[in-house]
């Protein structure tokens, strides 16, 4: 399950390459270490379940899935290698404003609490899986200048943000202060998803701009590609 899993993650978007790392972790953490190796068997072959039908399905086309991971695309390095470090905390100010800076502050006395206040070994994978592979992913950016940092890469992390941030809500004391975050927090978020409700709504896609027009069905509408290659 783990490897089907993780695996999957990274068919759905390449980007998230590092995303089998996580159930990965907590499959070796929750097995003893005489049967790390039955544990590696098993992650390989339900990583075998994605990939076996993507690689038939794409023979049937003429081309190899396999062969195709085996060069970056070019659209990974258009961006600024000098955000490698400061792309997220950026991200989340600019783009979730004030929910965004609540997230981060909150992170690292949550990520102390999960390793301190909960020394289970899956907990500790869950804390530091995450910060691995965001620091390994930062590092090829700002180092190796081999990747960038942008915000779809960036929504993997959210979830375990939030999970840090509810960790760290439970620090507080007494309750009612504990309380009086919690709902702070769940308001700052609810306040601005629906200032970016409103702005998100007021945008005019290429559907709307056409119904706008009332063409009739049988108009012929020929589509552009315009990124200079042929019809796909």
């Amino acid at each position: 399950m783990a490897g089907t899993l993780g695996v999957l993650a990274f068919a759905v978007y390449p980007g998230y390459y590092f995303a089998p790392l996580l159930p990965g972790a907590m499959a070796l953490a929750s097995t003893r270490r005489t049967q790390w190796k039955r544990a590696a068997l098993g992650f390989l072959a339900g990583a075998g379940l994605v990939v076996a039908p993507l690689e038939i399905l794409t023979r049937v086309g003429h081309i190899s899935y396999l062969r195709t991971l085996q060069h970056l695309p070019a659209t990974v390095n258009q961006g600024d290698f000098g955000e490698g470090f400061s792309f997220l905390p950026r991200y989340l100010w600019q783009v979730e404003g004030p929910t965004g800076g609540l997230l981060l502050l909150l992170a690292l006395p949550g990520l102390w609490a999960l390793l301190t206040k909960h020394p289970a070994p899956l907990t500790r994978v869950v804390a530091l899986a995450p910060l691995v592979a965001w620091l390994g992913h930062a590092s090829l950016v700002f180092f190796a200048h081999q990747l960038v940092f942008y915000g779809r890469l960036v929504h993997f992390f959210l979830p375990f943000l939030v999970l840090y941030a509810g960790t760290a809500l439970h620090l507080l004391r007494p309750g009612l202060l504990r309380r009086a975050a919690t709902i702070l927090l769940v308001g700052a978020a609810l306040v601005h998803l629906g200032r970016f409700g409103r702005a998100y709504l007021a945008l005019a896609y290429p559907r709307d701009v056409l119904a706008a027009y009332h063409l009739p069905p049988t108009a012929p509408l020929r589509y552009l590609n315009e990124g200079g290659v042929g019809p796909c």
